[in-house]
């Protein structure tokens, strides 16, 4: 199965976990939990895995990402013109 890399920069301890924008880059996100303990990695994740359709286990993030604001989030079964369709219905929910 192909993996797609996704960046996303994450803005922890949001009030709501939604996605604010889509740049050509990649994905900026507010996600409602502490950048504390992986939480903000676990939401992140969780979130992802809702608006995509996709089993949380298709979903990791690259281990050099974990701690930093910007992450890279590996897809497994899609395309990245899949990933951003169907992330495009979701902005500013």
């Amino acid at each position: 199965m192909d993996t797609t890399s996704l960046v996303v920069k994450v803005r922890p301890s949001a009030r709501k976990t939604r996605i604010r924008e889509i740049r050509e880059d990649g994905v900026v996100m507010d996600v409602a939990a502490p950048p504390q303990k992986g939480k903000a990695n676990q939401e992140l994740l969780r979130a992802l895995a809702r608006m995509l359709g996709v089993d949380r286990e298709a979903l990791s993030l690259l281990p050099s990402s974990r701690t930093r604001r910007e992450k890279v989030v590996r897809v497994a079964g899609l395309s990245r013109e899949e990933i951003l369709k169907r992330l495009r219905t979701q902005v500013g929910r």
